[in-house]
């Protein structure tokens, strides 16, 4: 019996795949717990609908990260912390700060940044000029400058 996995399913499939299966491993079992329901001409079709769709939501999604990459890119995040005398920072900055900077300069944009992942060679930790990779997701990475300022 064919059946459409509703979720991963260990030594048989992931979610989605359409995979061959005994009747009653089929019927007493994956159906009856949920984990599959039957592939019909229909089903199958609504699925590979859903695949379409998804796909179409992923590349637009793309577009719009490779367009806010090239603007990150083209900008510079001011951090204001506070500091000592000669510049060294009470407390470091890290990925995590330079996100929440971003998200508040870029309110917009801040579902764009779910799934960011910031790269730092090592915290920030004196008053200067940086660099930071940001990894926006789907493969679009781009680098940020970052000018950390003392406030006053």
């Amino acid at each position: 019996m064919r059946v459409i996995l509703l979720q991963d399913i260990k030594g048989l499939g992931r979610r989605n795949d359409v995979k061959d299966a005994s009747d009653g491993y089929a019927r007493n079992f994956l159906i009856l717990k949920g984990l599959a329901k039957a592939a019909t001409d229909a089903e199958i079709k609504k699925l590979n609908e859903e695949k379409s769709r998804r796909k179409e939501n992923e590349n637009a999604l793309i577009i719009k990260l490779r367009e806010f990459a090239s603007q990150l890119s083209a900008e510079s995040l001011e951090i204001r912390v506070s500091a000592g005398e000669m510049g060294e920072l009470f407390a470091a900055v890290s990925g995590d700060k330079i996100l929440e900077e971003l998200r508040k300069k870029y309110l917009e944009q801040a579902d764009l940044l779910e799934k960011t992942k910031i790269k730092l060679e090592n915290p920030i930790k004196a008053v200067g000029e940086y660099k930071a990779e940001i990894d926006l997701g789907f493969g679009v990475i781009t680098e940020l400058n970052t000018q950390v300022s003392k406030t006053h």
